[in-house]
């Protein structure tokens, strides 16, 4: 959920800034963060990971294991805010060729001194049984954070004013984190161990490397777009190459149930039901996400233009390619793969894919401009990533590779989603001006059908007993 909650916060701030930013602002805006969120996974170091695995098992010096993650990660922090005051800024603008980016880039110091060390919260919250603490605190931070931010847009108008509001707000509630991570731990041993940081980065660091090669692989593009075109061709792109909150939070929300089933039969050993949850994960996740992608496919000039007004209307075309990424979507690969422990062979196609993908959006941008990169992390999710995952799956369970999907039942959904397309193209058509909020209540109609069975699945629908 707090993914789909991010989401919705970028997609809030980037309708004040498509009315109160000029482009080339917009732009240093979304590269001072693109440059941060591109390291991040490096510096978290994988340490989120160590806390699920060590202090539920840890007896002796709980607080003790909080510490060390904050130190090791404040270390982190401080070694990518030396990198940024010691002209780190200015390189990274020259590359951004935007120089605005460098004085922005400079906020990036205190936000990554308090942001990195409390980037592991969730993990110690979740992993004491404090799930439902965790997602309330980040809702309100995010809430918190969107709103300072887009008070500050509408007071000030510049991009500068809506980062500073954005580190401000960032910086208290990662230094309650920290407090809060210490003060709700157990135990009494304070000081630092040097053989327990020694032990919790070794078991991290690989996992920390396979998330920041696959932070890397969804964000390339971005990366790429921004060092190969204007500041203003990277605003307009970075606002389509993102796909709707729905998807993510729908998402989310179904993970919830089906994956935490999928993740037993594979600790059992199940492969036969392991299978069986896989398929049904698909059949639920299809009905509700093809549509949705057909209506952003099919509307997403509309959209686009509703959200950030007719400047930034070049952005339809990346969204509505993002939108199809849907097509992978709807199949766990991760969780089936985490739950067979098959991290290296994670590792190994994300890295693949990474190399697919940046050759896939170099010449997709020098060919067709940066909609070619939107492309491009399509093209390497469909005939990559998905492929591999299909092949180890099947090889891990024994299983043919036809026996992995309803062909049947992802078909029909399929052909339902294609005669919804044609039917919105008749509308938009017949009625340009109406068309968009026509076809919105096909969807609703749509979905409510298609989805009757499943609608107890998510939580926000069911029944209070």
């Amino acid at each position: 959920m707090g993914q789909g909650l991010s989401s919705v916060a970028m997609v809030l701030v980037g309708v004040i800034m498509a009315r109160t930013l000029g482009k080339t602002e917009v732009a240093a805006y979304q590269q001072t963060f693109l440059a941060y969120r591109t390291v991040a996974p490096f510096l978290a170091l994988g340490i989120g990971h160590g806390i699920y695995y060590f202090l539920p098992i840890e007896e002796d010096r709980k607080k003790g294991r909080i510490i060390d993650s904050i130190l090791v990660l404040a270390v982190m922090g401080l070694m990518f805010s030396v990198f940024i005051a010691m002209g780190g800024n200015q390189i990274l603008a020259r590359r951004f060729d935007n120089p605005e980016v460098a004085e922005l880039l400079l906020w990036m110091i205190p936000y990554s001194l308090f942001m990195v060390p409390a980037s592991h919260h969730t993990a110690v919250f979740v992993s004491q049984g404090r799930a439902g603490f965790s997602s309330i605190s980040s809702t309100i931070i995010q809430f918190l954070i969107t709103g300072v931010t887009i008070l500050a847009l509408l007071v000030w108008k510049n991009a500068e004013s809506a980062l500073v509001g954005n580190v401000i707000v960032s910086c208290l509630t990662a230094a309650c984190s920290m407090i809060l991570m210490i003060r709700l731990t157990p135990g009494k041993g304070y000081s630092p161990s040097a053989r327990a940081i020694k032990e919790m980065v070794s078991y991290s660091l690989p996992l920390g490397f396979a998330t920041m090669i696959a932070t890397l692989l969804l964000s390339v593009d971005r990366i790429l777009v921004s060092l190969m075109t204007s500041p203003e061709e990277f605003a307009v792109y970075s606002f389509g190459a993102r796909e709707i909150p729905l998807i993510g939070i729908v998402f989310a929300s179904l993970s919830s149930v089906v994956l935490v089933q999928i993740r037993k039969e594979v600790k059992a050993g199940n492969h036969q039901n392991t299978i069986a949850e896989f398929k049904n994960y698909a059949k639920i996740t299809a009905p509700i996400l093809f549509p949705v992608a057909a209506f952003c496919c099919v509307n997403s000039e509309g959209i686009i233009v509703i959200l950030y007004t007719t400047e930034y209307s070049a952005a339809a075309i990346p969204f509505a390619i993002y939108s199809a990424t849907v097509l992978v979507r709807i199949f766990p690969f991760g969780a089936i793969l985490g739950g067979y422990g098959k991290n290296w062979f994670i590792l190994t196609q994300t890295s693949v894919g990474l190399l697919f993908n940046i050759g896939f959006s170099i010449v997709g941008i020098y060919y067709l401009g940066p909609s070619g990169a939107a492309l491009a992390t399509f093209l390497t999710l469909l005939i990559v990533m998905a492929p591999l995952s299909f092949w180890k799956i099947a090889k891990t369970s024994q299983c043919r590779f036809r026996n992995l999907i309803s062909f049947s039942s992802l078909s029909r959904q399929l052909l339902v989603a294609v005669a919804f397309s044609t039917l919105q193209l008749l509308i938009l058509a017949a009625a340009p001006v109406l068309g968009l909020w026509i076809n919105g209540v096909l969807l609703a109609l749509l979905l409510f059908c298609l989805n009757k069975q499943h609608l107890t699945n998510i939580p926000i629908f069911r029944r209070k007993s």
